[in-house]
């Protein structure tokens, strides 16, 4: 027993010594992004002449780590096959001049065995890079795909060829799990159990310090720009919770081989003491992530497989989808780290209101918006903000930055393109209280980093800019932020930032309830000639639909992922610019989409389409009504009864 009990002790330790590792940098400097794009663009251009009309290339942007086109919008496309992963794979080869592979004749693109269905029909298929036989790390383009089969977008990333180095490495397999051994301090050799006959060289090894066997293959990794032949390592070690994935050179005459990428795995249970909706209520210990989603998601919500990413890399608040600190004063910036006991963290800043305990909050909100609307379909191939990537762009996690005193507008967030940070900055209110510590407040800027993502494409940035799309995209966040915190609590939350306000209607003329006094009627006159409280009329409009619905859909779970959904699915068809009748009309569309798709909708679709009606025409925009789609200025006649 005292020798077993040795044993855990070691891997604990090992575990713990054991760090993440990222050597990739980015080719193309900042300031040579927009010429290169501009590069690309000109090429997409004469390309177009030569793809007769079957596909129609758009705006390109760049991948800073390869040179290659992160995104490409198609603006065109006439299917010639009603197999998507054929056609898929046709568009992706007509591209190759743009992915920078006109002449590498052994590389090819693979489709992933599982094809991405979005709800309202939308697929996206994944193609893996290969070169010479062997898997290019990370290299995965990603083609979406709309109900009727037309390309959205080709996006994600591949490493341009023009040479194909050596595939003969020049260090083992077991030298590279020795290495990563050596690293943590865990005694003895590596044996190989097993080779398999095949161009990746698959290669089952064993390890005494190791729980159970490793899994290695040679791959390509894109570094400095260029191919290197590498190891791909997958082991585990001690007390992790997932695998650990590490990456070797392979090539070369390092002794021991160099560790080029490494993913520590998450080590034990990560916790954090958190003020789960505001300091009215005392802080509560939960688990980094939390599983909020188990019985607040009916059974029908599809699970992304793989599952959410760990919040946490190490000890401190810095993970895949979040990266929050704060702001000094003078300058500087610090990050909260958790305190260690055995392989298990706890985050548990001693001052309640400090700082680190408004870093701490931010970090933890913000993830669960990142989960919340991964559920709804915001994932990687919609530009979902994460730092590692399969089909979207990736480098891009939501940053989140925590002052010590009031800022400009108290929270605010930078909206930017996929493969560019959003800045999520907190400051004290005017009650001196912190808007990070506030989940309404924080949600609701969430919220405006992903209607910018989905409305006009991944692409772009600020797409919003007239005063009913402004409007829009004000209400929007007031609605999720108030929505999805009810359903955390269990009932209703109406106002939007009452505690960082010290004010019972919080930062709103009126409460979002029954009471809620005006209507599109009153647009363009009185307070609502500016942007702000127009806003506020699309919000009361989109929760009105809530408590419509709930004569005929009595569970609020599936009542609020029901129009949750047709929402989100708005997002994807509203155009550029877009007023408030096109997102009216627009959700009518994703609910006939969602219905033919999926049987949640289509069982409550009748239910479902009379409670929008019933709300749009209670707040005087029903099917009669005609406005300017810009400008906030009265409607010209009044709401009609739906047809």
């Amino acid at each position: 027993m005292a020798k077993k009990r040795s044993a855990k002790t070691s891997t604990r330790k090992a575990t713990s010594l054991l760090q993440s590792v990222d050597l990739r940098v980015p080719v193309v400097q900042e300031s040579l992004i927009e010429p290169q794009e501009r590069v690309l663009e000109s090429l997409a251009v004469r390309m177009n002449k030569e793809l007769c009309g079957w596909l129609e290339l758009g705006a390109v942007t760049v991948d800073p780590y390869t040179s290659t086109p992160a995104h490409v919008s198609i603006s065109e496309h006439s299917p010639r096959t009603r197999d998507g992963i054929s056609e898929g794979a046709a568009v992706v080869a007509a591209l190759r001049p743009l992915l920078g592979l006109e002449h590498a004749h052994r590389v090819q693109f693979v489709d992933e065995p599982a094809v991405a269905g979005g709800a309202s029909g939308t697929t996206a298929i994944h193609f893996q890079q290969f070169v010479a036989g062997l898997r290019v790390v990370d290299m995965i383009r990603t083609l979406r795909l709309d109900a009727k089969g037309r390309g959205i977008d080709l996006t994600g990333c591949n490493a341009p060829v023009v040479a194909v180095p050596s595939r003969v490495p020049t260090g083992s397999a077991a030298a590279a799990l020795d290495a990563i051994a050596a690293e943590v301090n865990l005694a003895g050799e590596s044996v190989v159990i097993r080779g398999l006959p095949s161009l990746s060289r698959v290669t089952v090894l064993e390890h005494s310090g190791l729980d159970g066997p490793c899994l290695a293959e040679l791959v390509w990794y894109w570094i400095e720009g260029q191919l290197t032949l590498a190891w791909a390592l997958s082991l585990t070690i001690g007390e992790t919770t997932q695998p650990i994935q590490a990456i070797l050179n392979a090539q070369g005459n390092e002794e021991p081989p160099k560790v080029l990428w490494l993913d520590a795995g998450s080590r034990g249970v990560v916790e954090g003491r958190v003020f789960e909706h505001n300091p009215s209520i005392d802080r509560k210990v939960v688990s980094f992530p939390i599983a909020w989603a188990d019985g607040k998601a009916p059974a029908w919500v599809k699970r992304p497989n793989p599952t959410p990413s760990a919040w946490v890399d190490e000890r401190r608040t810095v993970g895949e989808n979040v990266r929050a600190l704060s702001k000094k004063p003078g300058g500087g910036s610090l990050l909260i780290t958790a305190r260690k006991a055995g392989s298990d963290l706890l985050f548990a800043p001693h001052i309640k209101l400090g700082s680190p305990q408004g870093v701490l909050n931010a970090f933890y909100f913000c993830n669960l918006m990142h989960d919340f609307f991964l559920l709804l379909g915001f994932d990687e191939s919609a530009g979902n903000f994460e730092r590692t990537s399969v089909a979207g762009v990736g480098g891009d996690p939501f940053r989140v930055e925590v002052y010590e005193q009031e800022i400009p507008h108290g929270a605010s967030v930078t909206r930017t393109a996929d493969g560019v940070s959003p800045r999520l900055r907190l400051g004290l209110s005017r009650k001196k209280r912190h808007y990070s510590l506030d989940a309404t407040v924080v949600f609701h800027e969430y919220v405006h980093g992903v209607t910018d993502r989905i409305i006009g494409g991944p692409a772009r940035s600020n797409a919003l800019t007239t005063p009913q799309g402004h409007a829009l995209l004000e209400g929007w966040s007031d609605y999720f932020a108030l929505s999805f915190e009810s359903a955390r609590r269990g009932s209703p939350v109406t106002t939007i930032g009452s505690w960082a306000a010290k004010r019972k209607r919080g930062l709103r003329a009126y409460p979002y309830d029954e009471a809620f006094p005006d209507t599109f009627a009153d647009l363009g006159s009185g307070r609502y000639v500016r942007t702000y409280p127009a806003a506020e009329l699309w919000a009361a409009t989109l929760l009105r639909i809530h408590r419509e619905l709930a004569p005929d859909v009595p569970d609020s779970i599936e009542r609020d992922w029901l129009i949750w959904q047709v929402v989100f699915e708005g997002w994807r068809m509203h155009p550029v610019p877009v007023g408030f009748l096109q997102a009216r009309d627009d959700m009518f569309l994703a609910l006939r989409q969602l219905s033919q798709a999926a049987s949640p909708w289509r069982d409550r679709h009748t239910e479902i389409e009379a409670a929008m009606w019933r709300s749009f025409l209670a707040m005087d925009l029903g099917s009669g009504v005609r406005l300017d789609p810009r400008r906030l200025v009265p409607p010209t006649s009044g709401g009609l009864v739906h047809p």
